[in-house]
């Protein structure tokens, strides 16, 4: 009996762990484009058989993928978040309705304008589901400076 008392936290332990490993990884660059102009990059890489959600889609499905810019220093955003990967739109058995989602990576940029040193301090939050199920959201924070 005491060895059952042993194993179940440890597998309990075991799950916990697998379950906070993230199917999606980012990564963040905040790049000088022209004199007073610069580029906030976020990458997202999607293990295989995940997907992410699109910035502009209805709110009655997945959940977008969003972006806040909570700090802008010396600067001002321009325009609005652009998606640049190539989206897969098409119906989804999971939600029974039509999405626009990214496999595998999804790039996503944001222009600013700049009159000095540049800092963005924000967060993305997304949600990742494959075939039959999907993780709660989650928010990255970044904090990049030029």
């Amino acid at each position: 009996m005491t060895r059952y008392f042993t194993v179940l936290p440890l597998l309990f332990l075991s799950l916990l762990s697998m379950a906070q490993k993230s199917p999606v990884s980012w990564s963040f660059t905040l790049d000088k484009t022209k004199a007073q102009k610069s580029e906030f990059k976020a990458t997202a890489q999607i293990n295989k058989g995940w997907n992410i959600y699109a910035v502009y889609m209805s709110d009655e499905g997945p959940i977008p993928t969003s972006f806040t810019f909570d700090q802008v220093q010396n600067g001002a955003i321009e325009g609005k978040i652009k998606e640049m990967s190539k989206s897969i739109k098409g119906f989804d058995e999971l939600f029974e309705m039509e999405v626009v989602k990214f496999k595998e990576e999804a790039v996503f940029t944001q222009a600013f304008t700049n009159t000095g040193a540049l800092r963005v301090k924000g967060s993305v939050t997304f949600m990742c589901c494959d075939s039959e199920r999907c993780l709660p959201p989650a928010t990255v924070q970044f904090d990049l400076k030029q």
